[in-house]
Formats: C-alpha cells, sequence, structure tokens
C-alpha cells in the first residue's frame, strides 16, 4: 500500500490527472487501487483494461488532461474493441488474398 500511495502522491503532483488501469473488478490491483485513490482528488481506476485500451490512453493522454474525460473515451474504445466476428470460409481467391 505504501509504494502505490508513494506513486499516486508522485503523479498526482506532476500531472492533472491519473488513470490506473486494472484487470479484473475485485482483483487485487483493483482493490488496493480503488482504497488508496479515494485519498486523491486526480485519481480514476479503470477495471476491464485489454490492449486497446491501454494504447489510446497513451495516445490520448497527450492531448487530453481532463482525466474524467480521458477515462470514459478509454472505456469506449475499450468496448468497442470486444466482438465475437465471424470468419467465412469464402473460396473467392480475390477475398482471400485480402486477408481476414
Amino acid at each position: 500500500h505504501h509504494q502505490l500511495n508513494e506513486v499516486f502522491t508522485k503523479y498526482s503532483n506532476q500531472y492533472k490527472g491519473v488513470l490506473v488501469l486494472t484487470d479484473l473488478l475485485g482483483g487485487t490491483p483493483f482493490n488496493t487501487s480503488m482504497v488508496i485513490s479515494q485519498e486523491f482528488e486526480k485519481v480514476r481506476v479503470l477495471t476491464g483494461t485489454n490492449l486497446s485500451m491501454m494504447i489510446e490512453g497513451q495516445l490520448l493522454s497527450k492531448v487530453e488532461d481532463n482525466v474524467d474525460k480521458l477515462a470514459n473515451q478509454i472505456v469506449e474504445v475499450g468496448r468497442l474493441a470486444v466482438s465475437f466476428p465471424e470468419i467465412s470460409f469464402d473460396t473467392d481467391e480475390e477475398k482471400v488474398e485480402e486477408g481476414i
């Protein structure tokens, strides 16, 4: 807890906001981050993180300094990244060359 508190303090002072991306709701990283974040005005914790969210967060953080707007944008990107695609086994050569 002490190390995470130090990190939150450091980055809260350095930046306009801090986003913590965790994997599982109810998991130790999420629970610990949520408890400690309550002591900080500008720390937000997200859960269910996927790779799309991490990449988008890194890119958007360069242009968006409102931590709540950034969090909402990243969550939306994460939602859009989840799908259940179906692959067509069409033997048309033109489509096969294009890939999936």
